[in-house]
């Protein structure tokens, strides 16, 4: 959440950015169950050099975010 187009000072993306990036990339995250998170995330956590704790972290927060943003675009657009 928020997290994307954030860069270090040597305009890199920090790690945490290219593991929400990636992810969204290969996966639909507003749909993506919880359950699956944890192992995608260790997979691209390791990619991108990111501990797996943090990976697992900060990518159930942003999934989390996203569905519930859904959730509440549905809210109020339905009937």
């Amino acid at each position: 959440p928020g997290a994307a187009g954030r860069a270090r000072t040597n305009g890199k993306p920090r790690k945490q950015d290219l593991l929400i990036a990636l992810a969204s990339q290969r996966h639909d995250l507003r749909r993506l169950p919880l359950n699956r998170v944890a192992r995608i995330a260790g997979d691209i956590g390791a990619e991108v050099n990111l501990h797996p704790g943090t990976a697992r972290r900060v990518l159930k927060a942003h999934v989390q975010f996203l569905q519930n943003q859904a959730s509440e675009g549905r809210t109020e657009t339905g009937p």
